[in-house]
């Protein structure tokens, strides 16, 4: 008793759900990849947390108001209906410690205007990594004068050399000592600093991954589907709900 309930949910919801899928206005997601980059220390290399490069607080980082306003200005869009369609997702290298991390961040947009969709989706990633670059460029710029300056150092300081040796100084002057350990000593110097500087551009340079080039529509048939089925599966667990709170269970029946 009560299996007619049972079959009819099922049945009534994925007609439900079919009648709100074809009703509900179409939209469009397009999505956008950014590498975010790694933030180190200059000496050792060792990761430290920024609120761009640590999953944990890239969700809210990237959602602040300056990214969506700079996207609402670069797609021609209302501020709000940008911050109303954007998402992200910002996963967690597997195995790696909770904080400052090789970030990727995806950017969805939502909207009912394909182009637009894929617009914003775009703006917003330009928006983003014009920031991290900045920050970037500016490490960056510091370490390649640490370079520069030790390397003009050392050109002087070989030139001082060069002309102590034309001047047959002796090899216990106090000048040429001064010198030769003052070259040793800016030379490693140096070394340690170019290798800073090569591990800078490896690692913790930003770059678009990938920009969006299309949208997909929510009016797809597979949607549509998962609705359907969703709604049948929700109707049956209701109906089955509902008649062993009309009927009673069969156990319940069996006993009375």
């Amino acid at each position: 008793e009560g299996r007619s309930l049972v079959l009819a949910a099922p049945v009534g919801a994925a007609l439900i759900g079919l009648v709100t899928s074809l009703a509900r206005d179409t939209t469009y997601r397009s999505s956008s990849l950014v590498y975010l980059g790694v933030v180190t220390t200059a000496r050792t290399g060792n990761v430290v947390p920024s609120p761009l490069t640590t999953p944990s607080t890239a969700h809210k980082a990237l959602a602040a108001d300056k990214f969506v306003q700079a996207a609402a200005d670069g797609a021609g869009v209302e501020f709000d209906r940008v911050k109303d369609g954007v998402t992200f997702l910002v996963e967690r290298v597997p195995g790696a410690a909770g904080g400052n991390q090789p970030t990727v961040a995806t950017i969805r947009y939502s909207d009912r205007d394909r182009a637009t969709a894929i617009k914003v989706a775009n703006a917003y990633s330009d928006g983003v990594l014009a920031e991290v670059t900045r920050f970037y460029d500016d490490v960056l710029t510091a370490q390649e004068q640490i370079v520069d300056r030790g390397t003009a150092r050392i050109t002087q300081i070989q030139r001082s050399l060069d002309t102590l040796r034309t001047q047959d100084a002796p090899a216990s002057s106090i000048a040429l000592i001064s010198l030769q350990q003052e070259y040793a000593t800016l030379q490693e110097s140096v070394d340690e600093a170019t290798l800073v500087l090569a591990k800078t551009r490896q690692i913790e340079q930003p770059s678009l991954i990938s920009k969006a080039t299309s949208a997909a529509s929510s009016a797809r048939p597979g949607e549509r589907l998962r609705t359907v089925i969703f709604g049948a599966i929700l109707g049956l667990i209701i109906g089955a709900i509902a008649t062993f709170v009309w009927r009673g269970s069969p156990a319940g029946r069996a006993t009375a």
